[in-house]
């Protein structure tokens, strides 16, 4: 034997057997599992069951210190009453003991903890067998994803779980528990309808009926929305605006070039031809402005035929810039049908591409701008006042562009949750919604009056503008304003873009206040009513101004006030400093009710004040502006 080589080989079997004594004397100190028995459980939504936080001895040993942090998840689990400890283990571990926290505090934090520990030297105090430290029971909230859920213990400071004997860590391992939770219910269902829409304004979704316990979770589109209740709205959808440029155009500006401009400078009107996808409504006209911008500019809708549709006038215009213009009331227009959109410009300067349309034209969204050769060309321009422009050359790019918004909107519900944990998922319902026109009437009213004439007469007086397919009026009369009865007919022309004024005198009355309406119907025999004004015969009838109708007033708002005896009428419009932003009205009016319709239009946002003076008599109304 080489005594070279003899040597090394006992130094490291000596080494060898050291360490497995050591490591062996360390296996034998840690002795006991801390587990969660039972380490499965199944169970249902709703249903409760109790779990025990166990010392489980594997060998030889003993301890006299135990902590437990026992984590598990809120939205699955719920604590119900407090955790309890056996009798036995209180009187293992005499010493001091880590109190449970409330069951509030432990359901927030997903955690229950507790502890107990002892000091003196008596045995009992250092258990060497199995025992239950805590119990604690649960309830299911819901079916989690996957359908289990975890009761696992925190093992990192400073919530370690832990088991001791004096300074000698005991513990082995922690083993956690899984809970199955199914559900014992039927799937709930649901149906999903909407608020009423109109003109492409914003609308809600509701929660039409449902079956289950509400309230619900809802998905719908994707997104998810949480305790609606049945009849209950959510879900606020505001349509977009469709346009088909988004950003600015590199041209050069035509016209006049002076600013102001000089004496005969021709004003101009400025258009280009589109078509929709699909059915929607306009809601106004853009247009990008040339360099300098002095006078007045006007958005407008036509038909290919030039009917004029809608007007607006663009206020704070600013150069080399897109300018926008939303109309008094959108106007619905069919899908695949050509329309023309324009603005005039009194000042006569312009931005323009010369041959813009040659080769194609633009879309975007559902709108499609027409290329050169389409219908006759694109690019039109008219001048002088405004009016509809059918002259094309160069198929030139003026810039004008066009607000849509779609009539028809889809919304996927995909799933439904119940307030007891029950889910049904799938393609559960597809809601079409569709956007109807608000004011269906080609009729426009613009002043309605009701003046007594003593002894025995009233005479109504209205007047309207753009009327198309007008048959005409009825007029009806009532005495308590609930009651109607029709008294006449008054006809109209069945177009007209002009301002038209009608009057009506009933006669013969006795001393009453009467109330008046007029029913508009056209050649279909649709038909709508204005607002009801009244008028008194024989009494004192007293100043009355009325707060406006609607308020706020996004578009066409009306205003009616009461005149006890005749005289000049001032009624203005002021902002929120008291300065005046427009008259009215102006006018002599006699003892009677009256309508004034307003047009906000071009007018900032906010709160303004309306008042009426005449005879002596002032009032003061607040206005909201959308």
């Amino acid at each position: 034997m080489n005594p070279n080589t003899t040597l090394p080989r006992i130094f490291s079997r000596s080494v060898l057997m050291l360490l497995l004594v050591f490591i062996s004397r360390s296996m034998l100190a840690q002795n006991v599992n801390i587990i969660v028995s039972p380490a499965t459980t199944s169970t249902q939504v709703g249903q409760t069951f109790t779990v025990s936080v166990v010392a489980d001895f594997t060998g030889t040993a003993t301890l006299n210190g135990i902590d437990a942090f026992l984590n598990f998840n809120p939205a699955d689990l719920q604590v119900v009453g407090t955790p309890t400890v056996p009798a036995g283990t209180q009187a293992m571990l005499e010493g001091v003991s880590v109190p449970f926290t409330s069951v509030a505090n432990m359901n927030s934090l997903g955690r229950v903890d507790h502890g107990r520990f002892t000091t003196n030297g008596n045995i009992a105090a250092h258990p060497s067998s199995d025992f239950t430290l805590f119990s604690v029971t649960f309830q299911a909230l819901r079916v989690p994803p996957g359908g289990n859920t975890a009761l696992s213990f925190n093992t990192a400071l400073p919530r370690q779980t832990n088991a001791a004997e004096g300074a000698t860590v005991v513990l082995n391992q922690t083993i956690n528990g899984t809970v199955t939770i199914t559900s014992n219910c039927t799937p709930p269902t649901a149906t999903i309808s909407n608020t009423t829409s109109c003109n492409g304004q914003p609308f809600s979704l509701t929660l039409a009926n449902a079956t289950g316990t509400g309230p619900y979770d809802l998905t719908v589109n994707g997104n998810l929305y949480s305790n609606v209740a049945v009849g209950g709205s959510f879900g606020l959808f505001t349509p977009p605006v469709e346009k088909v440029y988004t950003t600015n155009p590199v041209t050069s500006s035509y016209g006049p070039d002076t600013d102001p401009p000089s004496a005969g400078a021709p004003a101009v009107e400025l258009g280009v031809k589109f078509r929709t996808s699909v059915t929607g409504f306009v809601k106004g006209v853009r247009f990008y402005a040339p360099d300098m911008v002095s006078g007045t500019y006007t958005g407008n809708l036509w038909s290919a035929s030039g009917v004029l549709l809608a007007s607006a006038v663009f206020s704070n215009v600013s150069p080399n810039g897109w300018q926008e213009v939303t109309f008094t009331t959108p106007i619905q227009i069919p899908a695949n049908t050509t329309y023309i959109v324009s603005y005039h410009s009194t000042y006569g300067r312009y931005r323009a591409t010369v041959g813009g349309y040659n080769s194609a034209g633009a879309s975007n969204g559902s709108i499609t701008i027409l290329r050169n050769g389409v219908d006759g060309g694109n690019g039109l321009f008219k001048y002088g006042p405004t009016g509809f422009p059918n002259q094309s050359v160069n198929a030139t790019n003026y810039w004008v562009d066009v607000l849509f918004s779609p009539a028809v909107y889809s919304f996927n519900l995909t799933s439904v949750a119940s307030a007891d944990g029950c889910t049904n998922t799938g393609s559960l319902q597809t809601l079409v919604v569709t956007s109807v026109e608000c004011g269906t009437l080609p009729v426009r009213f613009v002043s309605l009056a009701a003046a007594a004439q003593e002894p025995d007469r009233i005479v109504l007086n209205w007047s309207t503008a753009e009327e198309l397919n007008n048959r005409g009026f009825q007029v009806e009369r009532s005495t308590d304003g609930v009651n109607w009865t029709a008294i006449g007919f008054v006809p109209s022309d069945t177009r007209s873009q002009d301002i038209r004024r009608y009057t009506y005198t009933d006669e013969r009355l006795a001393p009453a206040r009467y109330y008046y309406r007029v029913k508009q119907i056209d050649f279909d025999n649709n038909y709508r009513y204005s607002i009801v004004v009244s008028a008194t015969l024989g009494s004192a009838a007293r100043y009355i101004l009325e707060q406006n109708v609607p308020n706020p007033a996004n578009g066409q708002t009306a205003i009616r006030y009461t005149l006890a005896e005749g005289g000049q009428v001032m009624l203005t419009l002021l902002d929120a400093s008291g300065r005046q932003v427009k008259v009215l009205a102006s006018a002599r009016r006699e003892a009677g009710s009256y309508v004034e319709y307003f047009e906000p239009a071009g007018l900032a946002k906010g709160v303004y004040f309306y008042k009426l003076v005449v005879n002596g008599f002032s009032a003061v109304k607040k206005m909201f502006i959308q």
